[in-house]
């Protein structure tokens, strides 16, 4: 849920909020196309384990980009120079069953590049395996934690058609379209007592930018910070310019 609202805050609500209600609103370049936009209202707690007394509100989707994509690719890449090589043999012509065989394969390999890519998903363990664990609520609606989060800002159009639809063991997805953060480039767990919520994202805004600076990775890559060893242990020194 963006920061600021409290749980159970409608479509309507959120929108209206500042700073962040923009980012869940349906923006005039979507309206003007025109493509579907529904939003993505969702429950506070696990329906698996907490069946009941659940408090929907609407919320920004986030995802951690996993390595789906690029195995997709790579599948596609493969799939292409088999359906160019099905396309060559009817040019030559060749036989009927190596043309089918050509084309049946370069289709098998996109499918399994799609399936492999489904399952090939991020974590936040795979950038620091002592990240710690990320708390969700309770069945009382209390205990998860309070993020910071920065990513491409986009419209995602592909829930429309969830692939649980074709393949029931792929999980259930709400269909729909909506604006998200994919994919996540920063994130981190952060106090929920912020105060101000303006003054919490201009403090973030600041710490982030310095922290990925230019000049912040220059500094960073000198031999001086190479260390394992605190410099005042190892002696590791910049060199003194005359």
């Amino acid at each position: 849920m963006p920061q600021g609202n409290p749980l159970g805050a409608s479509v309507s609500d959120v929108q209206g909020s500042i700073p962040y209600g923009y980012l869940v609103t349906n923006q005039p370049v979507i309206e003007n196309y025109p493509l579907l936009y529904t939003g993505h209202p969702d429950f506070d707690t696990d329906p698996s384990t907490c069946p009941v007394d659940q408090i929907k509100s609407e919320v920004l989707h986030c995802e951690f980009e996993g390595r789906g994509m690029y195995d997709l690719f790579l599948a596609a890449r493969i799939a292409l120079l088999v359906a160019i090589a099905a396309v060559f043999t009817c040019v030559i012509p060749g036989p009927g069953w190596v043309i089918a065989l050509l084309a049946g394969l370069a289709i098998l390999i996109g499918l399994v590049g799609l399936a492999l890519g489904y399952f090939d998903r991020g974590n936040p363990h795979d950038v620091n395996p002592n990240v710690g664990e990320l708390h969700t609520n309770q069945c009382d609606h209390t205990g998860a934690d309070t993020l910071v989060v920065k990513g491409r800002w986009v419209y995602d159009s592909g829930h429309r058609f969830p692939l649980h639809n074709i393949v029931p063991l792929l999980g259930h997805e709400r269909p729909g379209a909506w604006n998200e953060l994919h994919p996540i480039t920063f994130c981190t767990k952060t106090t929920s007592d912020t105060g101000d919520v303006v003054l919490f994202r201009k403090r973030w805004h600041e710490a982030i930018n310095d922290a990925t600076s230019p000049a912040t990775l220059v500094s960073q890559a000198q031999p001086q910070n190479q260390w394992q060893v605190h410099p005042l242990l190892d002696g590791c020194q910049p060199p003194i310019i005359v």
